[in-house]
C-alpha cells in the first residue's frame, strides 16, 4: 500500500520545502525496515507496581458473571514483575521510546 504523507517531504526540496504538488511528485520513500542500534531500559518500579495492582483488578472485573455472552480468557492476575511476559489478551506492548541517554541519567 502508498503510505506517504507530505511529512516525509519531497526528493528535491525537503520537508516543507515546496509546493505540495511538488513534494507529491518527487516523494521521499516510506522506509520499509529499521534497524535497532540500541535501546535503553527507563522504568519506574512503583509505577509498574500501580499499573499491576490495576491490571489485576481489571482481570479479576472481567472474570465475574456477566449476563451477555463473553469468551473467557485465561489471565494472571498477581505476582508481575518488570520482566514478566505481557498479557497479549489485555493488548499489552512494550514501547520504544526517543529519549537520549543523557536525558534518562
Amino acid at each position: 500500500t502508498d503510505n506517504w504523507t507530505r511529512d516525509r517531504g519531497c526528493s528535491l526540496h525537503g520537508v516543507n520545502g515546496c509546493q505540495l504538488s511538488c513534494a507529491t511528485r518527487h516523494r521521499v520513500a516510506v522506509p520499509t525496515d529499521y534497524q535497532l542500534v540500541s535501546a535503553y531500559r527507563n522504568q519506574n518500579h512503583d509505577l509498574w507496581t500501580k499499573y499491576t495492582i490495576a491490571r489485576s483488578a481489571i482481570a479479576e472485573d472481567c472474570d465475574r458473571p456477566c449476563k451477555d455472552a463473553h469468551e473467557k480468557k485465561l489471565v494472571a492476575s498477581s505476582g508481575h514483575t518488570i520482566n514478566a511476559e505481557l498479557d497479549q489478551t489485555n493488548n499489552e506492548w512494550h514501547l520504544f521510546h526517543g529519549s537520549s541517554h543523557q536525558r534518562c541519567k
